[in-house]
């Protein structure tokens, strides 16, 4: 293992995205569920913007930070690369994801399989959005956690703990 190579930046990459981050969310999670379960209205709202606020502070300090520290987007493997059966890869997630897509659809038409869904939540349930405007939050959380995470745990997390772990371990970590 090599931390020699390690920048500030990197040990607050890793401290921000394995510590800080895990924290806030379970704090804000809890938040969520306590509310919901006292019937408060605005549970999800308010965890919604909570999370939102949070990604979109944290996510751009960090890839500014990274940027300014001369680093570029490939050194983070943000830029595509695929090669032969990579191709196969990323079709196949293509496919699996328009399938997916099918699938909702379908599901929130039919208002006796959403019920039939959301029971099967469990607890889970309390996160998903019951009003339109909820929906319409909740669309951009998904969006906004969809891209900052994948830039920040499989670009930047990533990237710092290969220099000291290798790549594959890096991947497991980062996930």
């Amino acid at each position: 293992m090599d931390f020699t190579t390690w920048t500030n930046l990197d040990i607050v990459v890793l401290l921000v995205l394995a510590v800080v981050s895990p924290l806030v969310g379970r704090r804000v999670f809890g938040e969520l569920f306590r509310r919901d379960a006292a019937g408060a209205p605005d549970a999800r709202m308010r965890a919604y913007k909570r999370i939102l606020a949070l990604e979109w502070t944290m996510s751009p300090a960090l890839a500014i930070w990274w940027f300014a520290a001369g680093r570029s987007a490939a050194s983070a493997r943000l830029l595509p690369r695929a090669e032969g059966w990579q191709w196969l890869a990323i079709g196949l997630g293509l496919i699996a994801a328009g399938a997916l897509i099918l699938q909702m659809r379908s599901t929130l038409r039919n208002p006796d399989e959403l019920r039939k869904m959301r029971d099967g939540l469990g607890e889970l349930a309390a996160i998903a959005p019951r009003t339109p405007g909820e929906a319409r939050l909740f669309d951009g959380v998904s969006l906004t956690a969809g891209i900052w995470e994948e830039v920040l745990y499989r670009g930047f997390l990533m990237t710092v703990l290969a220099t000291a772990f290798g790549v594959w371990p890096a991947v497991l970590l980062s996930s």
